[in-house]
């Protein structure tokens, strides 16, 4: 709120000022500035009627920054094609916007000086403009990335990303949304040549990394999808969270020995994690290794005692009846 505050009087401040520059007389209102200001508020409507203030007719009137903040107000509002439509005429009005040159010295008078009120020039920094230019179509091509990914144009998302430059492959993110448009319209190779992109400029991203093992165990490539994930696991904090997850896709896909080699190397690093050894006994079980079952629901019900019961009844089956009374008398649920 306080930051909100200081930018609402700051803004205005400044709007202010260019008034009071242009004299009694004349008195010119930054109609999209204000429009930013009522966007950032919140205030839709407000914004709309400082938008429909703006002389579009006259010489001063800035397309670029005109369509801009409206894209940026039709994007708040939740209408995509409108804020699609403007950020394209805003990229286009970019593209031929002509800036003007500025001065390129000054003289700065020095408010104490000792013996003389000469005025020394000082050298201005000079503007790259196409460099200015360059930046910001780069920057609504994310905006515009943005949108088309809401209405699903996965295409055009992707286009968007390549023609926002250095600014598209800024971040792993990215790179994740480039892969996951590539993945819905079913180009698996760009998809898959998306991430190990990202992950080469980005070695210390796990999320891209686990992103191509989902890929990979989806399109059944089940050996490199192993490979990748402990690749990943080693990236990743310690948390057993993640083998699980691991396991539990592998179990779906019916790759039982993958996901036991998973949770074998979970429950070295996790020994006290009842739930791994819990998964690793069903898992065993499947194999109809009941004996290997037993033991481990036991083991979980070392941690958890929900698990109590699981073990009283896998070594009632194999058998064990001694040792499961022995392991039903620590039960507190006697039912």
């Amino acid at each position: 709120m306080f930051k909100k505050i200081i930018f609402s009087v700051t803004i205005s401040f400044f709007l202010l000022s260019k008034a009071f520059a242009a004299g009694s007389n004349d008195v010119k209102i930054d109609h999209i500035a204000l429009a930013s200001l009522m966007i950032y508020d919140g205030k839709f409507e407000k914004a709309h009627d400082e938008l429909n203030a703006v002389n579009k007719t006259s010489k001063e009137f800035e397309p670029d920054r005109y369509y801009t903040v409206l894209g940026v107000l039709y994007s708040k509002e939740g209408k995509t094609k409108e804020a699609i439509d403007a950020y394209k005429k805003a990229i286009e009005a970019t593209k031929t916007k002509k800036y003007k040159p500025i001065k390129t010295e000054e003289k700065v008078e020095y408010l104490f000086e000792i013996g003389s009120k000469k005025s020394e020039p000082r050298q201005k920094e000079e503007i790259d403009f196409e460099k200015k230019r360059k930046d910001k179509i780069e920057q609504l091509y994310i905006y515009l990335a943005s949108e088309y990914y809401k209405i699903k144009d996965y295409k055009n998302t992707v286009d968007s990303l390549d023609k926002a430059g250095v600014r598209g492959k800024s971040r792993p993110e990215l790179y994740a949304l480039r892969a996951e448009c590539y993945y819905k319209i079913k180009d698996y190779d760009n998809a898959i040549k998306a991430l190990n992109e990202g992950m080469e400029l980005f070695p210390e991203n796990s999320e891209l990394l686990k992103q191509k093992f989902y890929y990979l165990a989806d399109l059944g490539l089940y050996q490199s999808a192993i490979e990748n994930a402990k690749e990943y696991l080693k990236k990743v904090k310690d948390s057993s969270k993640e083998y699980i997850a691991l396991a539990q896709l592998l179990m779906e896909s019916n790759q039982i020995e993958s996901a036991i080699e998973i949770l074998e190397d979970a429950k070295l690093k996790f020994p006290k994690d009842a739930k791994v050894s819990f998964l690793l006994g069903h898992l065993y079980l499947k194999k109809d290794m009941k004996y290997a079952a037993a033991n481990l629901f036991e083991n979980s019900s070392y941690f958890e005692k929900k698990y109590l019961k699981d073990a009283v009844e896998m070594n009632r089956r194999v058998g064990q009846n001694m040792h499961a009374l022995y392991l039903n008398a620590k039960n507190v649920d006697k039912v």
